[in-house]
């Protein structure tokens, strides 16, 4: 009796160990199987990944290439102006404390339409940084943005050609001034 009951304890763990065998196996390929599922998704991941990182690129570039192209265009106009006053003051000598003021205000005006380029640079520098993390969570703001600064771009130049405007106005209005002056005192 004793050796049918070990006989039928030694079969039970035989047929235990060839299904936990068999489970063992099925785990290991449900396991291998969600492996690679994950080295897939990962794989895919960090494709889209690269192909947002190439986008923000381009887009810095951009940003650079448009920040760039409006310094020279500020800095071009900023020194013709610069070289407009220095003739103009060295031609006639110190004029009224009006005429003085009209220049420092347009130079302060100018170095302000400079300060706020400096601090929009530093804003786009750091929203940049902010939305690398959006870029996942969505685009639309990234052309907000784009959109919102060709806008104060385009404020920004016209400010600048008013100012131009308005002391190319000033200067013939002294050089009319002037020669009137001159006529009336010979």
């Amino acid at each position: 009796m004793e050796d049918k009951i070990y006989d039928l304890i030694k079969r039970m763990q035989t047929d235990m160990n060839e299904r936990f065998d068999k489970m063992d196996q099925k785990f290991t390929e449900k396991f291998d199987e969600v492996d690679k599922r994950f080295n897939e998704m990962d794989q895919k991941f960090t494709e889209k990944f690269d192909e947002v990182d190439k986008r923000f690129n381009e887009m810095n570039q951009k940003f650079t290439e448009k920040l760039d192209e409006m310094d020279n265009k500020i800095a071009k106009k900023f020194n013709d102006s610069c070289e407009l006053t220095e003739t103009l003051y060295a031609e006639f000598n110190k004029r009224s404390i009006k005429t003085d003021e009209r220049f420092d205000k347009m130079e302060k005006q100018l170095e302000e339409v400079r300060q706020d380029i400096k601090k929009i640079r530093t804003e786009i520098d750091n929203d940049i940084l902010d939305k690398i993390k959006a870029l996942f969570d969505d685009r639309k703001v990234v052309h907000e943005k784009l959109d919102a600064l060709d806008e104060k771009f385009d404020r920004l130049q016209i400010s600048v050609n008013e100012l131009t405007m308005k002391e190319l106005h000033n200067n013939t209005r002294i050089i009319e001034l002037s020669r009137d002056l001159k006529k009336a005192c010979q």
